[in-house]
């Protein structure tokens, strides 16, 4: 359709055009837009993101590298710019560590090079899609996976103790969630209304 929706209710949206979609289920695909403080470093950039060397380093300013949301990194793997998820950037983050490490030592850089595991994403209710190594997988067995890789990344043995708890006391004890209907009433202004002034001017008594 090539629209852009402004405004969504829980019956309809709303689009740029003036157009009104009805339904009840409305699936959100919004963009990710990089840090306005890239605007400020003069730079080559493609939609907004950094234009970088297949090093991660930024052409024309020296000292400076970017990786992830900010960065239009060229994997090496396909040729293709990277997609701005969690699994590229920590790649990215662990290669561009090595390569600063090389270039302050005067050693050659490497290029981004980098195969994707797969992906995995909660859908709710114990719920989730996966893809791995190539297989797909959908349904409670795809949400512990998605739980598992989700704790192993937490920081800290503490929390992911504490994580690990809290899972599994919601799983058997789940949170009692009360829904509090409300009615709005009609708003009444005051503004007009003149509140008189019973207070005896000054330098006069009350009478009895």
């Amino acid at each position: 359709m090539n629209a852009r929706a402004v405004r969504v209710t829980d019956r309809d949206v709303h689009l740029e055009s003036g157009e009104l979609i009805s339904g009840g289920t409305v699936i959100c695909t919004i963009g990710t837009q990089p840090n306005a403080l890239l605007d400020s470093i003069p730079a080559m950039k493609s939609r907004g993101r950094l234009v970088v060397n297949p090093d991660m380093s930024v052409p024309g300013v020296e000292g400076v590298w970017a990786v992830g949301d900010c960065a239009a990194v060229i994997n090496e793997a396909d040729r293709k710019v990277c997609p701005p998820t969690a699994q590229f950037a920590e790649a990215q983050a662990r290669q561009l560590a090595v390569n600063i490490i090389s270039h302050l030592a005067s050693r050659p850089t490497r290029p981004f090079q980098f195969r994707p595991k797969g992906q995995l994403s909660s859908v709710g209710h114990n719920k989730a899609v996966a893809e791995v190594l190539g297989f797909k997988v959908s349904g409670f067995i795809a949400w512990l996976m998605w739980r598992g890789l989700y704790l192993l990344r937490i920081p800290t043995f503490a929390r992911k103790t504490r994580l690990f708890l809290e899972w599994n006391w919601a799983m058997f004890f789940p949170p009692d969630i009360s829904h509090l209907g409300y009615r709005r009433t009609q708003r009444r202004s005051t503004r007009s209304q003149t509140v008189p002034d019973t207070r005896a001017p000054a330098g006069q008594g009350a009478r009895s």
